[in-house]
């Protein structure tokens, strides 16, 4: 799971932190540490001619479909700059994938499993947490620009709806998904 990995990397990177704060000569071991996950990740997960991660099923199957995970991976840091830049250019930004009216879906718009319903399922409307990580993920590889442009669209949305910021909305009309 390309979340899992960017998660592990993460704990790492910040231990490898943590550690040159402490001098305690353990920096290097964590970065290294680090560094083997974000290579597995490349290795197992990264699919370099779709500009994308994708997960493997239980049986070590790829999962041929576009998530958002990919976002969440930039927000904990795990891709490199060149990953970062083309799931940005090639997806995050693509009106028939990620950058819907209501940007920033669950699966990309145009996968067979995108489902634009009502429920709490992760399996198609933008989610709230998806948004408030979009922020720093987006600033973690200097696309500060992609920032503005996601407030552009969603600040009127929020607005049109009495400034109401609920967990899902639809990603075509905004309208609140209760």
């Amino acid at each position: 799971s390309m979340d899992v990995m960017a998660y592990s990397y993460s704990g790492r990177a910040a231990m490898a932190k943590i550690a040159r704060e402490l001098g305690n000569g353990k920096e290097t071991f964590w970065r290294e540490q680090a560094d083997e996950v974000r290579r597995r990740l490349i290795d197992k997960l990264w699919v370099a001619d779709r500009r994308a991660c994708f997960d493997l099923d239980r049986n070590g199957r790829r999962l041929d479909e576009l998530v958002h995970n990919n976002l969440r991976c930039m927000w904990y840091g795990i891709f490199t700059q060149e990953m970062a830049d083309a799931f940005v250019r090639y997806h995050l930004l693509n009106p028939d994938e990620f950058w819907t009216p209501v940007p920033l879906v669950s699966i990309a718009a145009n996968e067979k499993l995108f489902r634009n319903g009502r429920r709490n399922d992760w399996s198609g409307p933008p989610q709230g947490l998806t948004w408030q990580r979009a922020v720093g993920a987006l600033e973690n590889y200097g696309h500060y620009a992609e920032v503005t442009m996601l407030g552009r669209k969603l600040l009127p949305v929020l607005i049109r709806n009495g400034c109401k910021f609920t967990k899902q909305l639809d990603p075509y009309t905004g309208e609140p998904s209760g």
